[in-house]
């Protein structure tokens, strides 16, 4: 039954964070849907730990906390990511995060690519 594969998938992500792999902790999540409040935030700090902003944006993303997950992608220099959510969720946000990303580009000597960004 669902239930029962749900908990199976709960217990696999709570394996995953007690052997120190968060990513695989993270895949499950995604895969298998699981939504569970206190797990989404234990996977969360463990990412968090590693640094995996990307990941965590995806998994704000998942649970509806659009806000959280841009502010993610944009630690994790995923612009894009970002500013696609903005443009649906918070599209006052779009021109800030397509100059912090364009100052991202310069910060990395793409600057043909910057200017697109700031235009």
């Amino acid at each position: 039954d669902i239930q029962t594969k749900r908990n199976e998938y709960k217990d696999a992500v709570k394996f995953a964070l007690r052997s120190g792999l968060p990513l695989k902790a993270y895949k499950i999540m995604v895969e298998s849907r699981v939504t569970d409040p206190t797990l989404l935030e234990s996977v969360i700090s463990a990412l968090t730990e590693c640094g995996e902003y990307k990941e965590i944006g995806e998994l704000y993303s998942f649970v509806g906390r659009k806000k959280e997950s841009i502010e993610n992608f944009v630690k994790g220099k995923d612009y894009s990511r970002a500013v696609e959510i903005a443009k649906t969720h918070f599209p006052n946000q779009v021109s800030s995060l397509e100059v912090a990303w364009a100052d991202h580009l310069i910060s990395i000597n793409q600057h043909a690519t910057a200017i697109e960004h700031y235009i």
